[in-house]
């Protein structure tokens, strides 16, 4: 149990379970091959996927075990509890290291508390790359992220349009020299934002839930556009979305989002 709050006379807890089979002996040999041993765990539950892994381009059994339950946020109601898989896990990890340009260079920063799901992105798709992992003490990343991400040599953001906004007023790409990647998610991103970064690096617009294992579309922002800070993007290549709803004018569709594939929770 990491965290309490009570609200509203009711008490909800944040919670993060990681199931393992085994415990990885020693260093992990250029990121890849024990990491890989490690998500497919029992031999015995084993599913052909017949995908491509974006870490040295074999194809791998993927494991039908629980990797880890994690609580969502509640915003639509109360927390729950999501039980995902080895397979959604390693599928995520695989499909942002690809869309972030995650590589053996990277300097990745953990933005997200270990409560969150996308911590576990930046965990497990930054050690998949044989990167570097750069973590921070956590009230440093409000009330001195200059600083951290300066320091750090940070080259990959991915946190909230809400964090990033403490900087946004004050800081010019030309302050961060290392910084390659931003992506920004688990809130509306802003025309402002945009306008500023989507020219200086590569800006990435995430969109998803919790449910199936993180988030599951991204769109890459080049400022072009007006309304591009509403543009969620494209799925994951293991992911399947549909808006389910009425067809209005141009075609568009406005309704409930679905989402199907392997990242999907059991």
């Amino acid at each position: 149990e990491a965290s309490a709050k009570k609200e509203g006379g009711k008490t909800s807890r944040a919670l993060v379970l990681v199931v393992v089979e085994d415990v990885l002996e020693g260093s992990v040999d250029g990121g890849c091959d024990g990491l890989r041993e490690f998500l497919n765990a029992d031999g015995k539950q084993r599913a052909e996927t017949g995908r491509e892994s974006c870490v040295d381009g074999d194809d791998m059994e993927v494991s039908h075990l629980r990797s880890h339950i994690i609580y969502t946020s509640g915003t639509t109601g109360e927390p729950k509890g999501v039980v995902c898989e080895h397979r959604g896990l390693l599928a995520y990890m695989q499909s942002k290291a690809l869309a972030h340009e995650i590589d053996s260079n990277s300097r990745v920063l953990l933005a997200a508390a270990i409560t969150w799901d996308p911590s576990l992105g930046d965990i497990f798709s930054t050690l998949a790359q044989a990167a570097l992992l750069c973590i921070a003490p956590r009230a440093s990343l409000t009330t001195s992220l200059l600083d951290v991400l300066v320091q750090g040599r940070v080259t990959h953001v991915c946190t909230t349009p809400a964090l990033w906004g403490l900087l946004d007023g004050s800081v010019s790409a030309a302050d961060l020299p290392h910084l390659r990647v931003l992506a920004l998610g688990g809130a509306a991103l802003t025309a402002s934002i945009v306008a500023k970064w989507s020219r200086a690096l590569r800006l990435i617009n995430t969109y998803g839930v919790t449910e199936a294992t993180v988030y599951q579309t991204w769109h890459v922002c080049d400022g072009r556009e007006e309304d591009e800070f509403k543009v969620v993007g494209r799925p994951f290549k293991d992911v399947l979305v549909k808006v389910e709803g009425d067809e209005g004018e141009g075609g568009a569709v406005e309704g409930e989002i679905l989402v199907g594939g392997v990242q999907v929770a059991c």
